[in-house]
């Protein structure tokens, strides 16, 4: 019901305020034939409409009540309907925002457009050092082979983690030091794709890029 109550409990936010007393208004049926609370609920809507910045035109009253009643009904739904035109793209906009920062924490790592088509580079080199390499035996070779496609298959410019990433390149440590000297064209490549991502990882977590010990040193 609108009354001193309620108009006092309503949000401090004039567009929500409108919304939420517009609700209240259309329960009040044209039966009741209580001009008295009509008016109430016009002045609340109007003085609402003002602080908002609503330009609705007032209402020029008639004689009769029925007349200015439905005047009244009038006015409310197009000063609601501005209202809820606002409340919208509020709503719109926080959704928005919501969802981009929920995307920005999915997809934490994300490559510059020259990292990424470097980082490209240097697994397609690796892929043809690692098929003709006679250092490398075939066991091996075949799991970093098997380990890179799938590497390379998930690689995005944005990216949730960089654990197939992290985990090829300690793979390739490993058999780069049970392999010794005859690996170390494969090991170069697989520096650089570490310094890549070191700077990747550092700046997603809000530290400047900067040198420090790449993972295959």
């Amino acid at each position: 019901m609108i009354d001193d109550n309620f108009l006092e409990n309503l949000s401090s936010d004039d567009i929500e305020a409108i919304i939420k007393l517009t609700e209240e208004f259309e329960k009040i049926t044209v039966a009741e034939k209580n001009i008295g609370l009509f008016v109430k609920a016009y002045i609340a809507v109007k003085a609402l409409a003002k602080n908002a910045n609503l330009k609705i035109d007032d209402i020029i009253f008639t004689g009769s009540d029925q007349n200015n009643i439905s005047l009244i009904q009038t006015y409310i739904r197009k000063v609601f309907d501005q209202a809820n035109t606002i409340f919208m793209s509020r709503l719109l906009g926080n959704e928005e925002e919501k969802f981009n920062s929920l995307r920005s924490k999915i997809y934490e790592y994300e490559f510059t457009d020259n990292d990424y088509s470097t980082i490209q580079m240097l697994i397609n080199k690796m892929r043809t050092l690692l098929q003709e390499s006679s250092v490398v035996s075939e066991e091996h070779k075949f799991r970093l082979l098997k380990r890179l496609e799938a590497l390379q298959s998930e690689l995005h410019k944005k990216m949730s983690n960089l654990d197939k990433a992290l985990g090829f390149l300690l793979d390739v440590s490993i058999i780069i030091r049970q392999t010794g000297e005859g690996a170390k064209p494969i090991a170069e490549l697989a520096k650089e794709i570490s310094k890549i991502l070191t700077q990747v990882i550092l700046v997603s977590k809000g530290l400047p890029p900067g040198e420090i010990p790449p993972l295959l040193k």
